[in-house]
């Protein structure tokens, strides 16, 4: 036979066995309820595989939600940890340029500083001023520590000279010690450290309490912070070194006015210096007891406390 018809009978062939097959095939049923179970495993699984897809898809986008967390968290915790970073150099920052400084956390103080000096005197005096500060950014430099301890030791106390940073240093709960120095005239033009001013945060405002003797030994004993001065008023404070001197004056808290002074001099064993400072009636409530000691090599400014 040819090709053809080789091909031919193999094709009858094919079509007759898989007729037979078929009809066989339909005669054989399941026996009992196998029939149901199959059906059943067929239909449990498309359902698992219609509700597995929507749930590969779900846990995908939990997923980038939790990292999404996790990196906001890292990150506030990163500007929160910088936003308390302690400070110091021997750079000049001359008013009114601001320095970086934590003031842009967020403090609250329960009450207004008991103390306060400069530049606010209560409460009403600092909203009045965030006020404008918010609304216009009217002076900037009472929201930073640096220029307002600037302000008021150059300004306000009249010691142009003490104008440069020695040191910073910034706590997270909203206080800052300022230390000013100035550069001598003597000694090699060296940077000496005169004052560091305390300040607490009120608000969004920087407020001066006080401020000590870098090298601590210049102190003001009498009277105590916050109490009620009358002229003359006695002031006192321990006694050190061998030949010195000390100026005294009683001073308006927000302008650049002394009402009073006296001076005396201590030293070679003297424990306690005192002195008497007559002083003109105040305009305002609050003031500032301020004392000075200039250096024997230049004449200038070598401790203020406050």
């Amino acid at each position: 036979m040819s090709g053809h018809d080789w091909g031919t009978g193999d094709d009858r062939m094919d079509d007759l066995l898989r007729s037979t097959l078929h009809e066989e095939a339909e005669t054989i049923m399941p026996a009992g309820d196998g029939l149901s179970k199959i059906q059943q495993q067929v239909l449990r699984r498309r359902r698992r595989e219609r509700w597995l897809r929507p749930g590969l898809a779900i846990g995908s986008a939990a997923a980038v939600a939790a990292i999404a967390v996790g990196v906001y968290t890292a990150t506030n915790h990163t500007n929160a940890d910088r936003s308390r970073v302690i400070t110091g150099g021997g750079s000049q920052t001359p008013h009114p340029t601001l320095s970086p400084t934590p003031s842009v956390v967020p403090i609250t103080n329960v009450a207004f500083p008991k103390h306060a000096i400069f530049p606010f005197t209560s409460s009403a005096d600092e909203k009045s001023w965030e006020s404008g500060f918010l609304s216009g950014g009217h002076s900037p430099w009472k929201a930073d520590p640096v220029a307002v301890a600037t302000t008021w030791v150059t300004a306000y106390l009249q010691q142009p000279t003490v104008d440069q940073l020695v040191s910073k240093t910034v706590t997270p709960a909203g206080t800052a010690v300022v230390t000013l120095g100035r550069t001598m005239t003597a000694e090699q033009g060296q940077t000496v450290a005169v004052t560091d001013v305390h300040l607490v945060r009120f608000g969004k405002g920087w407020v001066v309490v006080g401020a000590t003797d870098p090298q601590n030994q210049l102190k003001l004993s009498g009277p105590k912070a916050g109490s009620l001065a009358v002229s003359p008023l006695s002031v006192t404070g321990p006694g050190f070194g061998v030949d010195e001197a000390v100026r005294v004056q009683v001073r308006d808290a927000v302008s650049p006015k002394s009402y009073g002074e006296g001076t005396t001099g201590f030293g070679n064993g003297t424990p306690q210096w005192s002195v008497n400072v007559p002083f003109t009636r105040p305009s305002g409530r609050g003031g500032a007891l301020v004392a000075t000691m200039s250096s024997a090599a230049d004449g200038g400014p070598s401790r203020i406390v406050a």
